[in-house]
């Protein structure tokens, strides 16, 4: 028998133990390895939503500011601080929202469900802040800060896709409130300047939706 199994290895060119000679099995999983293994996985996708939501309420802090001081000069000053206060307003509750589940996930018991159903109801109010510069602080009879504007919501929502990666539904809930209302109010300009930001508004939106993350 052992000169048949050395025949078998030589003919094969391999020295690693035949079956024959009691390889042992791998041991199966038990229920308790494959619990663990799941909070594990709960615990980083928490993680992982609650730092896109940070990074993303910080950056709305710092750049509703600046913006609302560019624009102010053409659109006044109570409407840019209306608007600046809108989205200011929401990133502070996000991250008030965000302190409770990360309290939550540091004592183990995170709470994924409702950590994404936050996460989208406050990307939906903070879209719909984002959004509403386009009545608050569009500058109607400079063309250079439409442009800007514009430019700064496409950043904003190009921000939100990298953030919450892995999440369309968060990315979308932000993207169409934020950018939609400027197409419309680019369309009602009346003017091919304007109806072509509107075409470029729209394709990105559109681009940003097809390479969003599933």
């Amino acid at each position: 028998m052992e000169t048949l199994i050395a025949d078998r290895r030589f003919q094969t060119g391999t020295n690693a133990p035949d079956f024959d000679e009691g390889t042992a099995a791998a041991p199966p999983v038990t229920g308790s390895e494959l619990f663990r293994h799941s909070e594990r996985l709960k615990q980083a996708q928490a993680r992982l939503l609650m730092d896109g939501t940070q990074l993303a309420a910080l950056l709305s802090l710092l750049a509703a500011p600046l913006v609302a001081y560019l624009l102010s000069g053409s659109v006044g000053r109570h409407p840019a601080l209306i608007w600046c206060a809108a989205v200011a307003g929401i990133a502070v509750f996000r991250l008030a929202s965000l302190v409770r589940h990360r309290r939550r996930s540091n004592a183990g018991h995170p709470d994924l469900h409702r950590i994404r159903i936050s996460l989208l109801v406050w990307n939906g109010l903070s879209g719909l802040a984002w959004g509403s510069a386009a009545f608050l602080v569009y500058p109607p009879d400079s063309l250079p800060q439409q442009i800007l504007l514009l430019l700064v919501l496409a950043g904003a929502v190009a921000i939100a896709v990298t953030v919450h990666s892995g999440m369309l539904n968060a990315v979308l809930i932000f993207s169409v409130p934020a950018i939609l209302p400027m197409i419309v109010r680019l369309i009602s300009e009346d003017s091919v300047t304007h109806d072509q930001l509107a075409v470029l508004a729209g394709l990105f939106l559109f681009a940003i939706l097809l390479i969003a993350p599933p």
